[in-house]
């Protein structure tokens, strides 16, 4: 199991929400590259970069960031404003390792398709969930697509990976949601991320748990910022 930290940019700075609550807004690094150099001079392998401001734009707005942190020679995953095929052509070719798609799979079927297509490994499903229902839009709104059927809809067209976030518990060091994220893993065949509400290397020992199931990969944000515990301690826990 591995570990990725996120490096969330809003405003071109790096930051934590709470909830995706933009009014709930925690500044880490002025710089967000400063951010993404800590975790992969701790080891990382791959970085979580969302685009705040492009998720609620449709269109990524951190395009000059996000190339000064693939310049690290870090992997990186890439989510926030990817809404057509061309924008994904644009990332994969700047040497985004993997770029989630979200609102759009959600919304455009066709899309979803086309990207999967097109793309291959080279896009994963960014999977929101608020309150049963699938959040898009900057998790600014909510669908009436059920979670499981929109990660079947996704694993059907070819789609290699989820990433499952349950805005409630991102950014409160809450505690992930295991239980949903069980009953995800067992009804795909595909790997899933989960994201959300990791607060202590024991929700690490809990979610690795779950590794017979699917789940391969942690990610991780305000808990590293705030000093919970090391990035080497949580990969170290995670790979064991």
């Amino acid at each position: 199991m591995r570990v990725i930290p996120a490096v969330d940019i809003k405003d071109g700075k790096c930051v934590r929400l709470v909830e995706g609550d933009r009014s709930r807004e925690t500044v880490f690094f002025a710089d967000p590259v400063d951010a993404a150099r800590l975790w992969a001079e701790s080891g990382a392998p791959l970085i979580h970069v969302v685009d705040l401001d492009g998720a609620l734009s449709g269109q990524p707005r951190t395009i000059p960031i996000l190339e000064r942190i693939i310049g690290l020679g870090v992997g990186v995953e890439f989510g926030g404003g990817v809404r057509n095929v061309d924008t994904i052509e644009t990332l994969v070719a700047r040497g985004v390792a993997r770029v989630v798609i979200g609102t759009a799979a959600c919304e455009d079927p066709l899309f979803l398709e086309q990207a999967v297509s097109r793309f291959g490994s080279h896009v994963v499903l960014g999977l929101d969930l608020r309150e049963g229902r699938v959040a898009v839009g900057g998790w600014t709104e909510s669908r009436e697509v059920a979670p499981i059927e929109m990660a079947h809809r996704a694993e059907r067209v070819g789609i290699q990976r989820v990433i499952f976030t349950n805005v409630a518990r991102d950014g409160t060091m809450s505690g992930p949601d295991l239980t949903f994220a069980e009953r995800l893993a067992s009804s795909v065949t595909i790997p899933v991320t989960l994201s959300g509400g990791i607060s202590s290397l024991d929700d690490i020992r809990s979610v690795k748990r779950l590794s017979h199931l699917g789940i391969d990969e942690i990610i991780v944000g305000r808990a590293l910022y705030d000093g919970a515990f090391s990035y080497r301690d949580a990969a170290q826990i995670a790979a064991s």
